[in-house]
């Protein structure tokens, strides 16, 4: 039995997934780095991370917090889904 659930389990129709490759150089920095990093990109409010595009830069948080890892996970979207919003 065990077999046939590991067998099922390992079989993912391709229309229930979406495969991307991606490099993308991923940097941890405090906030107030992300902040002024940001700044002199141009960004004229705060900012909790980043993507660059033009680097291909994702800045995270450097802490281990839900929220750090939300924007971590929102700014890789960006590098799959591009600039979803302003």
């Amino acid at each position: 039995m065990l077999l046939v659930l590991a067998t099922a389990c390992g079989h993912v129709p391709e229309k229930d997934m979406v495969r991307h490759e991606v490099q993308v150089t991923v940097i941890y920095a405090t906030m107030d780095k992300i902040n002024a990093e940001a700044r002199d990109r141009g960004y004229r409010s705060q900012a909790n991370g980043f993507y660059d595009s033009r680097r291909n830069e994702i800045w995270c948080p450097d802490e281990e917090t839900p929220q750090a890892f939300r924007t971590c996970g929102h700014e890789l979207r960006h590098v799959v889904k591009g600039p979803f919003h302003n």
